[in-house]
């Protein structure tokens, strides 16, 4: 899962030789390696930001937008173990903050073949204790019985249309309990917020590198507007962020595009499991010892 590796790659400074590497933990990473040539090099890990936006603010109403952390800005490692950078439960704990419509938590339960299992509940606001409650509707993919709950309701505000809001819902069904990122609606992005997507998100190709998309669902756009939508993907690629043109394929809504977003996103999300050197980012050596140098 992306959000779970650490993937480095670095070159010997004595023989140019780079290598390749794929990390549980920080905790497994040693300040230094041993080339195949014998030398020996330090190197500089990078520090735990990934490349990912600190904050986006989300709204149609310029009057009633709200403010979104990459994590929840709650001091002392609050979430350290479920709330991942722009991530569905990221997102969901603050929203329920911001709207007071529950009061989402989730907890790190156990872990099944080296995947996380998360314990999702939500409570009334104004009921505080996390061993009560019932399991959160919206990471369950509606499948404990209900189509809504008071938080999707107040998150639909931020939706445009209905389009908008049955495809996020659609995919909220397919991923259920996945630990996935969250389609973050109506972002407004740059300091002079020209651009306001539809939906973005943010993939973990690993814990340090992600990749940014915008969603646009374009099946209502006529083909006259082809030029438009060619330069507003240029401008959100000059934003960072590639563009994922949705087009509905059927009348009956958004369940088979939300499904190839989810494939994409899990493809995307699994690189580093079959091929790491694709996903990984450079720890320079910052100093190097050959092998004829080092005593014995």
């Amino acid at each position: 899962m992306g959000y779970l590796h650490r993937v480095l790659k670095s070159t010997c400074g004595d023989c140019n030789q780079t290598f390749t590497w794929t990390f549980k933990d920080d905790s497994t990473i040693a300040p230094r390696w041993k080339c195949q040539c014998g030398a020996t090099n330090r190197w500089k890990i990078p520090n735990d930001n990934p490349n990912v936006p600190a904050f986006l603010y989300s709204g149609t109403d310029k009057q009633r937008v709200l403010k979104f952390y990459a994590v929840p800005p709650v001091q002392g490692g609050y979430g350290s173990q479920w709330a991942h950078p722009w991530s569905i439960r990221s997102y969901l704990s603050q929203a329920s903050t911001h709207f007071k419509s529950c009061n989402f938590w989730s907890s790190k339960h156990t872990e099944v073949l080296n995947e996380p299992v998360f314990r999702d509940r939500c409570t009334p606001d104004n009921y505080d204790r996390e061993d009560e409650g019932e399991p959160c509707h919206l990471t369950s993919g509606w499948s404990n019985g209900r189509s809504s709950c008071p938080l999707w309701d107040r998150t639909s505000e931020l939706i445009r249309n209905d389009s908008e809001y049955r495809f996020l819902g659609n995919y909220l069904n397919i991923i259920r309990d996945r630990h996935f990122p969250m389609l973050i609606p109506q972002a407004r992005l740059g300091i002079g917020e020209r651009r306001r997507p539809d939906f973005v998100a943010f993939i973990p190709l690993q814990k340090w590198k992600f990749r940014w998309i915008a969603i646009e669902l374009d099946d209502a756009h006529p083909q006259s507007d082809t030029a438009k939508d060619t330069q507003r993907d240029s401008d959100l690629l000059g934003h960072g962020y590639k563009v994922f043109s949705v087009r509905r394929t059927s009348s009956l809504g958004y369940f088979e595009e939300a499904r190839r977003l989810a494939e994409y996103i899990d493809t995307e999300m699994n690189i580093a499991n079959h091929n790491p050197a694709e996903v990984a980012i450079e720890a320079k050596v910052t100093q190097t010892t050959p092998a004829d140098n080092i005593p014995f």
